[in-house]
């Protein structure tokens, strides 16, 4: 069982991105579809989604709830479009709530060999009417429940020029038998070379961290000097042990940098 979510507001790419990782996968493909029409806008919605996957690979099942009766096996990958109307479904029209919905997820989960849930993240239900806003915070908890339980969380987002960018924000602990994934160098005279290292985490593998071409577009907590130098002495990204799957997805992003 594996668990991937990846959320992000609307138009931001991550469904287009989630039907990648599905695809990518090479097993059998399930398209798990959780919105209920309620009107025109509804409906382009969901043509659109339509004609994005089409050829792909896709079985489209329709469930605005009880996603955990659909018929699936262990060799299946689900995708789940998406996790913000399932909780909307439930809450508006079977009197349900999202840790039912979580149950119903977890349930899924397990009977396939991948579920990948798309989710609507970053809303806040400051100025919303009591009911609008009671369905947000219950929203963002499944989001938090589920980013918990996630093997991969990913977050996207749009750039400055209406571009979608996609950011790990959490990858499973690579097994222990994956030595070359992790290496420590307590004797360095430099050990641990930032100051808020986990010295029991700490990955040395990346001393000198590939990603610091990318510029803004690595993902680590860097900062520009005031005469334009990039300044990466607060960020731990390439030496925290469980992104060493991150760094290695962002090296591919280096060679089409450098092909071009």
């Amino acid at each position: 069982m594996e668990i991937q979510l990846i959320y992000g507001p609307n138009n931001s790419g991550k469904s287009k991105y989630a039907e990648e990782v599905a695809v990518s996968t090479g097993y059998k493909l399930i398209y798990l579809a959780t919105m209920v029409p309620q009107n025109e806008e509804n409906l382009q919605r969901i043509e659109k989604h339509r004609i994005q996957r089409r050829d792909k690979g896709f079985q489209t099942i329709e469930a605005g709830w009880n996603i955990d009766k659909i018929q699936t096996d262990p060799e299946t990958v689900i995708l789940l479009e998406d996790a913000s109307n399932l909780v909307a479904n439930g809450i508006f029209m079977h009197g349900a709530d999202a840790p039912a919905a979580l149950e119903a997820i977890l349930h899924l989960a397990k009977r396939c060999k991948m579920l990948i849930v798309v989710s609507i993240g970053g809303l806040c239900a400051e100025g919303y009417d009591a009911e609008t806003a009671s369905y947000i915070g219950q929203l963002n908890w499944l989001n938090e429940k589920l980013e918990e339980v996630a093997d991969k969380v990913v977050e996207m987002s749009v750039d400055a020029e209406g571009n979608p960018e996609k950011r790990i924000m959490k990858l499973a602990k690579q097994p222990e038998t994956q030595r070359a994934a992790y290496f420590r160098n307590e004797k360095c005279e430099y050990f641990p070379c930032h100051q808020d290292a986990d010295p029991e985490n700490h990955n040395c593998l990346f001393c000198y961290c590939p990603l610091y071409t990318l510029g803004d577009k690595c993902g680590g907590a860097f900062r520009y000097t005031k005469s334009g130098r990039k300044d990466c002495s607060n960020c731990t990204l390439p030496h925290r042990r469980e992104n060493y799957e991150y760094v290695m997805e962002k090296c591919e992003e280096i060679g089409k940098l450098m092909k071009k």
